[in-house]
């Protein structure tokens, strides 16, 4: 009896443990449409640059068309960087690099927090654009 009880433990512990490791496939945006009926590039910049900073993403305009987002959680630990493309039309959010969010280039995986903050600043850009 007590030996059943240490294995389930055991198991219960591997699998706790094994849950934290898990990654996911890497989330870029690509070519959304924006709804922008006549605002100009540098208020649709504007827009995106608000949409990032309400989430806590440090934005900085890098050329027309194109902003570095980062952002940094857990006091410092974890950090993610990407490179927002944009136009009149749509925009595209791009993955350059990570700090302990687990990437792997060859396979193209990361942390699934990163897809849950990049999904929230593309709705978020979506909804400042279009208001």
């Amino acid at each position: 009896m007590k030996r059943n009880a240490v294995i389930t433990a055991i198991a219960i512990l591997l699998s706790v443990g094994l849950a934290g490791c898990r990654s996911g496939p890497l989330y870029n945006v690509k070519s959304t449409h924006l709804e922008s009926e006549g605002k100009s590039l540098k208020s649709i910049g504007q827009n995106i640059k608000s949409a990032g900073r309400s989430l806590g993403w440090e934005m900085k305009d890098q050329a027309e068309g194109k902003i570095r987002g980062r952002l940094t959680v857990s006091g410092g630990k974890h950090k993610a960087s990407v490179v927002i493309t944009y136009n009149t039309d749509t925009f595209n959010i791009t993955y350059v690099d990570s700090t302990n969010l687990r990437y792997r280039a060859d396979e193209k995986t990361i942390h699934p927090n990163y897809n849950v903050w990049v999904k929230k600043l593309e709705e978020t850009i979506k909804k400042r654009v279009r208001n």
